[in-house]
């Protein structure tokens, strides 16, 4: 056996991997990008954390309405670790006991951050991209796209899934394990010009 031509071939199975991941993340890019035709949207989030035996021990779920077409707009209810709240522009208010109040500046500081402003799935830090052309989800074939992320300390892997002909997001599928746990994400989306979002009575 030619050691040389082994050696040439791995590097060249290795470059056209790298190759191929670029371009794996520029189709992604592009595709994710938010659309002024498709600015507002609606977004749904269950979470299980699920046993070593796959019980799910804890049941999460939030629901968020974006309106991107003017800067930053939205409203998301049910989260588990804080109020639901109004974000508009650099403004934000929290309901407490039946009122909205002002958002304290740090809270509006940190919530921000976790709005990615110019695209529809959320990909900070994502790395190791994949495109295995068509997957199904509940059923329906669509365009997908794989990525690890980290999320705080997790590790996730995201499979992204978009619908073949609007090239609209349909459902994001994330997977992380925390110690013996595994938490189980799912996000769809729900376009809808009619939303609107408004500053809340204070």
């Amino acid at each position: 056996m030619n050691f040389r031509y082994v050696f040439l071939a791995g590097i060249l199975v290795a470059a056209s991997g790298q190759q191929s991941r670029a371009d794996c993340l520029s189709d992604f890019n592009g595709i994710n990008r938010h659309r002024p035709e498709a600015a507002r949207y609606a977004v749904e989030v269950v979470a299980d954390v699920l046993d070593p035996d796959d019980k799910v021990v804890k049941h999460m779920a939030s629901s968020s309405l974006f309106d991107m077409s003017d800067g930053v707009r939205m409203k998301t209810a049910g989260l588990n670790t804080q109020a639901d709240f109004i974000i508009i522009g650099d403004e934000g208010w929290n309901l407490a006991k039946g009122a909205w109040t002002p958002m304290p500046p740090e809270q509006l500081k940190q919530a921000l951050e976790g709005v990615v402003a110019d695209r529809y799935v959320f990909d900070k830090d994502a790395r190791d991209f994949e495109c295995p052309g068509e997957a199904a989800f509940e059923g329906k074939a669509y365009r997908a796209f794989v990525f690890r992320q980290s999320v705080g300390t997790l590790d996730t892997r995201v499979t992204a899934y978009f619908d073949p002909s609007s090239y609209l997001p349909v459902a994001t599928v994330s997977d992380a394990e925390i110690n013996d746990y595994r938490l189980a994400v799912t996000t769809r989306y729900r376009f809808d010009p009619a939303i609107r979002i408004e500053r809340p009575e204070e």
